[in-house]
């Protein structure tokens, strides 16, 4: 089922800029969901728009059913602040509901699922600003950079395991991956309701493909919000889009395209990462130290993503840390099986990988997931790990860790 509202209390359609609205659920209908309401508002003029509802018969072939999308367009390629509201209803009674606040990109169609899901059915009130979503109260905005171009059906299919087995309503089965989809996201990217997302901040948050990842869109939004102008002061003005300025805008320019790709990273690293942007950004001396007040020493105090197999639930990778929260770790219990909290002086503490080849450590691109070559028991260098100086200390990475000599 696809409703087109392609006028969001706007005009025409020419120069496409438009979000589709990809709803899905995993209640049983109709004996838990008989109905759909959506309701969108124009937060820039207040307008409203509240399309029919979808009864849910739960029978195939009838006109409504989920999965299901809406359009929502912008024929003269202004970018208006949205609020989308759905609501499941079963018996003409409330059951389950789920907010988001979007902006629309000039020029884009971007893609975006909300999902209505047993677990949501106990959260119909979160607060003021927050939704539940896949039984977690998180903030209704939604940075539209996550958002990816949208393809044909992407409505009808699953990118990603995120904790909910969405369904086809009209018969009780399980969505599935699209025709020669991996069924997980890339480290580049990560899963929410489903549906693979971009990770929105330049030093990108590389994460094993089957994660899923709570709190990733918090941090982002404090990464932005609280941070954003401090970076800015190292990196431009228009730094979210991509358009790099400052003392960093040649190392960010190289960086934010390698996707995490390791190799593409330390070559961003060595060739285009100065003294001039780690002093910016806040880098103390030799990168072991971080400066008070810095964009680097901000982003320390956000919610750091606390990541998890998405098959297993198990706890692993960047859980917090009393002393740094930042990618960090206290005890051994917070680092995932294979890795080790590791002391760096300074009170900070990094979960590191143990490894046996060289091969295990060339994957993933964030500090605690890059194997040093003292963890290897080749005692080569392996990744980044590469020697920058004549003093071997690693210039291109966020440790001081000598690489050299074994």
């Amino acid at each position: 089922m696809r409703a087109a509202f392609l006028a969001l209390l706007l005009c025409g359609c020419t120069g496409r800029t438009e979000i589709i609205i990809g709803v899905a659920t995993d209640l049983i209908a109709p004996l838990s969901l008989d109905d759909v309401q959506m309701t969108v508002t124009n937060l820039d003029n207040n307008n409203m728009l509240m399309p029919p509802d979808w009864p849910i018969s739960g029978i195939p072939a009838q006109p409504y059913d989920l999965p299901g999308s809406f359009g929502l367009a912008s024929s003269d390629g202004s970018q208006p602040r949205i609020q989308i509201e759905v609501v499941g209803l079963k018996n003409g009674t409330p059951m389950v509901k789920r907010t988001s606040v979007v902006s629309l990109v000039g020029g884009k169609t971007l893609f975006m699922r909300m999902a209505l899901v047993q677990k949501c059915t106990s959260m119909m009130d979160c607060g003021q600003g927050k939704t539940c979503v896949e039984g977690v109260c998180k903030t209704v905005e939604t940075d539209a950079h996550t958002l990816k171009d949208y393809v044909a059906d992407a409505e009808k299919y699953v990118d990603c395991a995120s904790g909910s087995t969405l369904i086809d309503t009209s018969t009780g089965s399980a969505m599935t991956t699209a025709p020669g989809a991996m069924g997980q996201c890339p480290p580049s990217e990560h899963c929410g309701e489903a549906t693979c997302y971009k990770n929105t901040n330049p030093f990108s948050l590389c994460l094993p493909p089957g994660q899923v990842c709570p709190l990733l869109d918090d941090y982002n939004q404090c990464f932005t919000k609280q941070c954003g102008d401090k970076l800015a002061m190292c990196a431009g003005s228009d730094w979210e889009n991509g358009n790099f300025g400052g003392v960093c805008a040649d190392f960010l320019s190289c960086y934010t395209h390698c996707n995490c790709d390791q190799n593409c990273e330390s070559d961003c690293e060595m060739n285009h990462l100065s003294a001039d942007c780690e002093t910016c950004a806040g880098f103390g001396p030799g990168q072991d130290s971080v400066t008070p007040g810095s964009f680097i020493d901000c982003v320390q105090q956000c919610p750091s993503p606390q990541c998890h197999d998405a098959s297993s639930g198990a706890a692993c990778g960047m859980q917090n840390g009393t002393t740094k929260p930042f990618f960090g770790c206290s005890t051994p219990a917070d680092c995932q099986s294979g890795s080790v909290c590791t002391d760096h002086g300074d009170n900070a503490f990094f979960c590191k990988p143990t490894c046996t080849t060289d091969a295990d450590c060339t994957q993933y691109g964030f500090p605690q997931l890059r194997c040093f070559p003292q963890l290897c028991s080749s005692g080569a260098s392996a990744g980044f790990s590469v020697c920058n100086d004549a003093s071997g200390r690693l210039v291109s990475g966020y440790d001081t860790l000598s690489c050299c000599g074994g």
